[in-house]
């Protein structure tokens, strides 16, 4: 399920610090995984797409910082500079954790499913996504001419 298939779900979010294009995303992927998360853990995450909102742009920062730390810790006399971005990367993965748990902790964060079968469970998911592409691709004409072409075309 890519962006486009999305963007009518998506295009009423700001573009602003690319929250359209996280948001997008993180529906791509949970839309493609709904049918393991299923199956394994016996429950659906409503609250997911909006955290993903705020833990995943922290990745890249700290991934940098980490490397960042392992080069300096290579160089004599950087002692000081190691540590401080050990410190800054341990700041970022301690918010990321926090995030995790205060989203996780809000009533009604995920639906806990009993018994669900591996079937049914790719069946929805993928009866959805289809219905995405399906709406995708039979648009309704914008304008008159178009209707009437389409209308004639139908007769």
């Amino acid at each position: 399920v890519g962006p486009p298939v999305l963007l009518p779900i998506t295009k009423y979010i700001p573009s602003t610090f690319g929250l359209q294009e996280i948001l997008t995303m993180t529906l791509s992927a949970q839309l493609i995984t709904t049918p393991i998360m299923l199956y394994y853990f016996q429950s659906l995450s409503l609250i997911a797409p909006i955290s993903n909102v705020f833990v995943p742009p922290l990745i890249p920062i700290s991934m940098l910082f980490s490397v960042l730390a392992l080069l300096l810790s290579f160089v004599p006399m950087m002692g000081m500079c190691t540590v401080l971005t050990g410190t800054i990367t341990g700041l970022i993965i301690d918010t990321m954790i926090w995030s995790t748990e205060l989203f996780s902790n809000i009533p009604m964060a995920s639906i806990k499913i009993e018994s669900l079968s591996t079937t049914t469970a790719l069946l929805c998911t993928y009866s959805f996504i289809l219905a995405l592409y399906v709406k995708q691709i039979y648009k309704p004409p914008n304008n008159t001419v178009e209707k009437s072409v389409s209308l004639a075309l139908l007769k």
